[in-house]
């Protein structure tokens, strides 16, 4: 099946992650009615595609199709919605290539879509060679693990894995993809490079 304009469309296994299992096999079962957006489901099985190489997305720029049919695909949290879902089906739901962030394919994660995948910097209080408190992670630098491709006739970033970036705290969203937690963001929300302590 192929789709119009920039969407595809993906199946979910189910519309939250209401459940947690500890390593000795017990299951925490979790009310998700409680902030449901935290719980909902931010990936699916890619199903279907729009054809091209290159889609619009809702600004007017091209976007890079990268996606397979089979794909594990992480995308927005507002996905998995009624309004999103595809009649006659149950767990198959459409959404817009641009809010399609990551994919798997192969056990390999890469970032899509203008898209930028940043761990954290994890910040940690010292006295002496003593450390007080919690570590805390930073809402504005990180570290560049995954970078997707630029819009079309857009200049590479420049960055490789493991760059430090300054990013501003409202362009950016954390996500737990695969087990890690990253900051999502667009390759423009990226303020700079931080070389020795400077951007």
């Amino acid at each position: 099946m192929n789709m119009i304009g920039q969407r595809i469309a993906v199946k979910v296994s189910k519309k939250y992650n209401d459940e947690v299992e500890f390593s000795s096999g017990e299951k925490l079962f979790l009310d998700v009615t409680w902030n449901p957006e935290h719980h909902v489901t931010i990936c699916g099985e890619v199903v279907a595609l729009p054809r091209g190489e290159w889609c619009k997305n809702t600004r007017g720029d091209w976007i890079k199709q990268e996606l397979q049919v089979g794909d594990l695909v992480y995308f927005n949290y507002l996905t998995v919605d009624t309004e999103n879902l595809v009649t006659g089906e149950r767990d198959v739901y459409l959404v817009d290539l641009e809010e399609c962030f990551s994919f798997v394919r192969s056990g390999s994660l890469t970032a899509i879509s203008n898209h930028v995948l940043v761990e954290p910097e994890v910040i940690e209080e010292k006295v002496g060679s003593i450390y007080v408190g919690v570590p805390k992670k930073s809402e504005t630098e990180g570290y560049v693990r995954h970078i997707g491709a630029p819009l079309k006739n857009k200049d590479e970033l420049g960055l490789i894995s493991g760059d430090k970036v300054r990013f501003h705290e409202r362009n950016s969203f954390l996500n737990k993809i695969e087990g890690v937690e990253y900051y999502v963001m667009k390759q423009d929300d990226l303020l700079g490079k931080i070389i020795g302590g400077t951007v």
